[in-house]
């Protein structure tokens, strides 16, 4: 039952009533012979368990009572395809009535419009019917929808001596008309599709829409691929154009793409859009899946203006998924809500991931055969095939294959065009009638790219179908009905060069009960919603922090690698210059500090740069002769959303590699105007040379243990804390002192046992404009030298509010942290950090909460 675990017996007795209700009062209607099943094997370890009958307690099935409605000899039968309607829109809709019984039959046919949960009634009528033995009416009645979208049913009774002998209901879900954001209004949108439906319908809806030209594409906002651009055989030769359009910060929508993904053991496939990109779909069980959507209650702008009942029409799903990452890697997500009488589904309906400035989304919700008021297929039962009085043809290959050989009965035999574009072959009906569906039946020489073009006069042509993506074979083409005496097939390009255009056959029909009208208003909008969503989006905000990169060498070095805290996996590039990463913050956050763990592909000169919106950078640090190993890289505090580093020359043969690319928030670090010193070592090593931020400069003393160096601050600031990062030459025993006036000084902390490398000092809250190191003894036969001396004000280890003390409110905050319900910068995770495992869990909180108790010191 875990497939069916969100609906009850009850629903799927009721849905499967409604399809055999369906069924058989179209076989009705069409007056087919058909056996409908009134006897099922049930399991009872499954969903068919519902039919086994408790004897104690008899009841009647609801697909018993739907056939007895739908069979009733004196019966009724709403013609209803499509349930779609707009508020206050009127549409004429039958209704049949049938008699099979052996006498004449009169009655009053009742119809209305009604809200099953208030009972209420929008619109009503009746009518008197009189019916033959064994005939059947069909009535044609004007229904009105109510006023405000809804979900509703058409309900028609039979009645018969006051009492109902049949009825019919079906659903109806009407809607506002489709919403065009205003963000929409001035956009360039782009898009690539051989089926020009969507071309077609935001084109009608009066937006700044074209089709592809490469040429054109990064004049464009956004682009949309359609369901056939990846399939299309050009599509290779303009990936780059593509994937430079993404990485100038634009967006691409990929409508319904076929992840393809195989029943076989290695459960992926790969789905290559733009250049490094694919979405891997992993971790696949066996079997047969679509993509579904579900409502989450996720506050997400694709759902705007779109009612949760009416997503129940987006292929049986209830909603919207929403499955964020942006990785190249996208896990296969098994969603556990199911649609009503559904079963698993396990493939996401929408993902979107960052790749380089810009998003790739890829939207597997159905909008293709929504958008545009043509007739439904599924609606097209009769059809009779139209009288072709001649044919003839812009040109033919030889005599025996003239045009009239493509209308003719013997299927060997053929009209065959000269070889070159564009070429034409032209019907002539032998009257004037409505025709909306042609059968094309080509040979070997096919046409890559044509159009159906209708005609009254010969003359003045209207296209009723184009493509660009032929395959040859048979081509069944349906369109809008439309009235005509010529019907042309427009060739525009071949499948192959060294033929022409070559029919076997090319058919016209007529349908005598064709059903307009496919548009729907759900896909409408989802489509307009999804287009204001990501118009122009800069990366998107994903679960934090998440990187990107130019480039990954292969599977297993993808960017995330180099924020994932393990030392054992990494980040690589592809061989060149530049490359480049981008850390995502998700917020905007102050940052004053990078470390990069190089692997032995190292970057020689590289830029660090920030950026609030992943469009404009600024740069922070900047070298030229990087040497690999560890760069803790310090820079004055700014506000970022965005840290990249860019590469722009290797230090060896391969990429730019990082085991680890880290960015910190390490507490205010409080800006030192000038600094002063007992002595300068010589010359390039003078004592503003401790904070300009490069680790390439030094300060050094003269070769004696009394020499000292002091910052200035500009004005008494406070701080805890004092970073010294030492050359080789470091200070053993050292005092660090404070002062007002660069006068009187007073010490604030003592170091014995230096050992050089970077030292950072807790030295306690206090207030002072100068800082001094005084050295007492050095550690080597050298001076002392700093290649940065930092003054900052640190959040403390578990002083996690920063009111100076450790209690268990701290305590509190650190269990939140754990909880992921509180967000905090990478300072305060720090702080949390007590255990110095690299994590925040519920151990911190239970190590501060017994620091607060003055059970362990922290």
């Amino acid at each position: 039952m875990s497939s069916y675990d969100e609906t009850t017996p009850q629903e799927r007795l009721e849905h499967q009533a409604f399809l055999g209700s369906e069924v058989t009062e179209f076989w009705r209607r069409e007056r087919w012979d058909g056996i409908a099943p009134f006897v099922y094997l049930g399991s009872n370890t499954g969903a068919t368990a519902n039919w086994f009958l408790d004897i104690r307690n008899l009841t009647v099935k609801p697909m018993m009572d739907s056939l007895k409605k739908a069979f009733a000899p004196f019966g009724v039968s709403i013609e209803l395809w499509d349930r779609h309607f707009f508020i206050n829109e009127t549409r004429t809709i039958n209704v049949y009535v049938f008699n099979d019984h052996s006498v004449n039959k009169s009655g009053t046919l009742n119809y209305k419009i009604i809200n099953k949960t208030s009972t209420e009634v929008f619109f009503e009528g009746k009518i008197s019917v009189d019916v033959p033995v064994g005939g059947m009416e069909i009535i044609p009645i004007n229904w009105t929808m109510p006023s405000s979208n809804g979900t509703y049913y058409l309900n028609a009774s039979l009645i018969e001596n006051e009492t109902i002998v049949g009825s019919s209901e079906k659903i109806a879900h009407v809607f506002d008309e489709p919403t065009v954001p205003d963000n929409l209004s001035a956009a360039k949108i782009m898009v690539y599709d051989p089926d020009d439906e969507i071309y077609n319908y935001l084109n009608r809806t009066g937006l700044n829409v074209s089709k592809f030209d490469g040429s054109e594409l990064m004049e464009q906002d956004i682009l949309i691929l359609g369901e056939g651009a990846l399939s299309d055989g050009n599509y290779s030769l303009r990936m780059a154009g593509i994937t430079e359009f993404i990485q100038k910060g634009h967006s691409v929508l990929v409508m319904e793409p076929c992840y393809d993904v195989q029943d076989d053991d290695s459960h992926e496939t790969g789905l290559r859009v733009v250049d490094n990109l694919s979405i891997l779909v992993i971790g696949k069980e066996k079997g047969n899946y679509e993509s579904h959507v579900f409502w989450e209650d996720q506050n997400f702008s694709v759902w705007n203006g779109i009612d949760k009942e009416h997503l129940k029409m987006f292929n049986g799903g209830l909603g919207g998924e929403i499955v964020d990452s942006s990785k190249d890697v996208v896990p296969l997500q098994k969603i556990v809500k199911h649609a009503k009488c559904g079963r698993d589904l396990k493939i996401p309906a929408l993902m979107e991931t960052n790749y380089s400035n810009g998003t790739v989304v890829f939207s597997r919700i159905q909008v293709r055969g929504r958008l545009a008021d043509e007739a439904d297929p599924l609606a097209k039962l009769h059809w009779s095939k139209a009288n072709v009085e001649s044919a003839n043809a812009s040109s033919v290959e030889s005599p025996e294959y003239s045009p009239d050989k493509a209308i003719d009965c013997p299927p060997s035999t053929r009209w065959s065009s000269n070889f070159s574009d564009p070429q034409w072959i032209t019907l002539t009906l032998c009257e004037e009638q409505e025709i909306s569906k042609v059968i094309l039946s080509w040979e070997r020489a096919y046409g890559k790219s044509y159009n159906i073009s209708a005609s009254t006069d010969g003359e003045n042509w209207t296209e009723v179908y184009s493509t660009n993506n032929s395959d040859g074979g048979v081509n069944e083409i349906i369109f809008n009905p439309v009235s005509t005496r010529y019907v042309r097939m427009y060739g525009i390009e071949r499948a192959n060069e060294e033929w022409g255009y070559s029919l076997w056959s090319f058919e016209v029909y007529y349908s005598d009960k064709l059903y307009s009208r496919r548009v729907d208003p759900v896909a409408q909008q989802y489509l307009l919603n999804l287009l204001s969503t990501y118009l122009n989006k800069a990366p998107v905000i994903f679960l934090c922090p998440q990187a990107v990169a130019s480039s990954f060498e292969g599977l297993g070095l993808e960017p995330d690698k180099a924020i994932d805290g393990n030392r054992s996996t990494r980040w690589s590039s592809e061989r060149s210059d530049p490359q480049w990463i981008i850390v995502n913050l998700c917020s905007m956050q102050p940052v004053n500090k990078v470390i990069l763990e190089w692997e032995t592909a190292y970057g020689k000169e590289y830029e660090i740069l920030v950026s609030v919106d992943g469009v404009n950078w600024t740069e922070v640090y900047c070298t030229t002769n990087g040497d690999g190993g560890i760069d803790e890289i310090f820079f004055n505090t700014v506000n970022a959303h965005y840290v990249k580093m860019l590469g722009i020359q290797r230090g060896t043969n391969y990429g730019y590699s990082l085991w680890e690319f880290e960015t910190y928030n390490s507490g205010d670090v409080l800006s030192i105007i000038d600094a002063n010193a007992s002595s300068v070592g010589g010359p390039g090593l003078e004592p503003e040379n401790v904070f300009d931020g490069d680790l390439n400069t030094r300060w050094s003393s003269n070769w004696t243990d009394d020499e000292w160096i002091y910052v200035d601050l500009g004005e008494v600031r406070t701080f805890n804390t004092v970073e010294l990062v030492w050359e080789a030459a470091y200070g053993k025993a050292y005092e660090i002192q404070i002062s007002d006036d660069c006068t009187n000084w007073t010490p604030v902390w003592n170091v014995t046992n230096g050992d050089g490398g970077t030292d950072i000092l807790y030295v306690g809250c206090n207030s002072a404009r100068y800082v001094k190191m005084k050295g007492i003894e050095r550690g080597t036969e050298w001076g002392y030298s700093l290649l940065e001396f930092k003054v900052l004000f640190l959040v403390p280890t578990g002083d996690l509010n920063c009111d100076g003390e450790i209690t268990p409110a701290d305590a509190v905050i650190a269990l939140q942290i754990a909880a992921g319900s509180r967000l905090c910068d990478d300072a305060a995770l720090a702080a949390a950090d007590v255990n110095d495992d690299g994590r925040v869990t519920s151990l911190d909180a239970l190590m501060i909460l017994q620091a607060a108790a003055h059970a362990i010191d922290l």
